[in-house]
């Protein structure tokens, strides 16, 4: 499938921050994604309606639609299918191993639908097909009771089944005259805006926040913790940042600066916490030179995060 080709680059981390070293690994953003809107459907707007064949594929249909099979992701987007596995129609003799699979039997009633019923004049007083339970019974308006097998019917698995699979036949497909337009346009659309974690090739990367970089220090310990989403170090993107629930012993300085940035930040409610968050520590220094130490840092670190904003970013 040629789909993930234009679909834009994004840097992933593959591990935590170690020797001073920030390890991202370039790759496809599978998380980008563009639908088409439902009102734009229809024959009008450049749309044709089409029954999917018995085992029939979408790189088939592709072929014979706009002759090239690596256009099926067409298809599939146009219709807004993700999963083929479960949404792309299965043949007769695969529907009937599936309803076995899951209900044990095909025969087996799955549920009552209603049978249409006619007043005196021939209108219609009640349409067929609504889902009632096995004791329905119909009331005309002149008060006469409809007996069971008048008002409802059985509907099996394997029926049940089946329809579901002939409605998931019904696609559209883009008119061939106007691929080259949609390819174009969802090329465009894939892209990101601009912001300050795109590079000049087009490729998005999140910095690292104050938090990820003392994890995998040996001398900090994973505190119970709580997340909570803040705006990263240098202004742009989302992160999350770990917070110790409840209240700690000693801290160091390091962990001070961790607080202060956690507490100065901007949450994804907008909202910004006031109280100091404590960070356990390997050990608790009980000398006023860690004490002058974890003022310093925090002081600095409040100085250096409080033009920090939680912008929109992520993926």
């Amino acid at each position: 499938m040629a789909y993930f080709k234009y679909l834009p680059n994004v840097y992933v981390r593959n591990r935590t921050f170690l020797n001073g070293t920030h390890p991202y690994e370039l790759t496809v953003n599978i998380f980008r994604r563009i639908k088409i809107r439902d009102l734009y459907k229809g024959e009008l707007l450049g749309f044709t309606k089409y029954a999917i064949k018995d085992n029939e594929r979408p790189d088939q249909i592709a072929k014979n639609a706009y002759g090239d099979s690596g256009l099926d992701w067409i298809v599939l987007l146009v219709n807004n299918i993700i999963n083929v596995n479960t949404e792309w129609p299965v043949t007769r003799e695969d529907l009937y191993k599936i309803c076995v699979d899951r209900f044990g039997t095909v025969d087996s009633v799955h549920h009552y639908e209603t049978k249409e019923v006619k007043g005196q004049n021939g209108e219609v007083i009640l349409p067929e097909g609504l889902q009632v339970n096995e004791n329905f019974q119909y009331i005309k308006p002149d008060g006469t009771l409809t007996p069971k097998n008048d008002s409802r019917r059985p509907v099996s698995n394997y029926e049940t089944m089946d329809e579901e699979n002939e409605f998931k036949r019904q696609i559209y497909l883009l008119r061939g005259a106007y691929v080259d337009d949609f390819v174009n346009e969802f090329r465009r659309l894939s892209k990101y805006l601009p912001n300050d974690e795109v590079d000049s090739d087009g490729n998005k990367k999140t910095p690292t926040t104050l938090a990820e970089e003392f994890i995998g220090i040996t001398n900090y310990r994973k505190p119970s913790q709580s997340t909570a989403s803040t705006g990263s170090a240098r202004g742009g993107g989302s992160s999350t940042a770990l917070i110790a629930s409840g209240g700690g012993s000693g801290t160091a300085g390091v962990a001070a600066a961790v607080a202060t940035e956690v507490t100065t930040g901007t949450s994804s409610t907008g909202t910004t916490s006031n109280s100091t968050t404590s960070y356990n520590t390997e050990t608790a220094s009980s000398s006023s030179s860690s004490s002058s130490s974890s003022s310093s840092s925090s002081s600095s670190s409040s100085s250096s995060s409080s033009g920090s904003s939680g912008s929109s970013g992520g993926y």
